[in-house]
């Protein structure tokens, strides 16, 4: 019937007009850590003239328990997750509030050094700002050198910010801890102002050909190759078994003995993490 579908139409339009409007929708808990993971928080809901409301959650959190006189759940889980509260009268468009719930240890979510990302070898010139961080609350900041030397200062540990100084080499470990526990990040740092290496044999050379190394964790390989051959003739490689023609001494200090090569031309390629390489021109007289 046209008339009285034109009128129903007039009357739940009227009824939206009159009816008053969902609004003011909260919900308790946000930031809530689950410390132990597994444990509970109980979230409360609520909004200005709802008549109906619903709930759901993402990630590692779930919801159990429910009145349906009073809005509430409890939430659980063991790792990071939303829950949204959704609340509705039936005359509108529901609205909804969601809140994030963390559970366990905190996540390092942020991990920079420079602004930049945080690579398996980050090269540097003095200082370096490094940078941990997470959205999660309560935590605290540490750093320390597990490797090498250097000096860390900390302009703003609150933000889990801190300077550090390598000389030439550090590996650091930035660490963010609740009371449920802790996660780190390492950073690997050499100070490329004081050079990756130094010739410290002559050239030409007649029996050795000797570099000191000055970033000997960083360093992949080194190898001495004959410009007449076109071949490698000298290798070096940190963890892998010796050349029987190549040392290593206390010092860093990597050599070749090549008094029975032949005399000529050759080139020393150095190979560092980062895809730092370099190449030096040795002459055998």
């Amino acid at each position: 019937n046209p008339v009285y579908s034109s009128a129903f139409s007039k009357i739940y339009f009227l009824h939206k007009l009159i009816r008053p409007r969902v609004s003011n929708v909260t919900l308790s808990g946000n930031n809530s850590v689950l410390c132990p993971a597994g444990t509970t928080v109980q979230l409360n809901g609520s909004a200005t003239n709802m008549t109906t409301w619903s709930w759901s959650s993402t990630g590692g959190i779930t919801l159990t328990g429910a009145n349906p006189s009073y809005p509430y759940k409890i939430a659980s889980g063991n790792s990071k997750g939303t829950v949204t509260f959704t609340a509705d009268n039936a005359c509108q468009s529901p609205l909804s509030k969601t809140i994030t719930i963390y559970a366990g240890a905190p996540t390092v979510e942020i991990s920079t050094i420079n602004g930049q990302p945080n690579y398996s070898f980050n090269y540097i010139n003095n200082p370096a700002t490094i940078v941990i961080g997470t959205n999660e609350p309560g935590v605290t900041y540490t750093y320390q050198i597990l490797q090498g030397t250097g000096s860390i200062y900390y302009p703003n540990q609150n933000s889990g910010e801190c300077n550090v100084y390598a000389y030439p080499f550090i590996r650091l470990e930035g660490r963010i801890t609740n009371g449920c526990g802790s996660n780190a990040v390492v950073f690997y740092l050499q100070d490329q102002g004081n050079g990756f290496y130094k010739m410290s044999s002559p050239n030409p050379s007649t029996s050795t050909v000797k570099a000191k190394i000055n970033a000997p964790a960083a360093l992949k390989s080194m190898a001495l190759v004959s410009n007449s051959q076109a071949s490698v003739v000298r290798t070096y490689a940190p963890n892998k078994d010796l050349d029987k023609e190549a040392q290593r001494d206390s010092d860093d200090n990597v050599s070749f003995d090549v008094t029975k090569l032949p005399r000529g031309k050759y080139f020393l390629n150095f190979a560092f993490e980062g895809n730092k390489n370099f190449t030096e021109q040795i002459i055998l007289e």
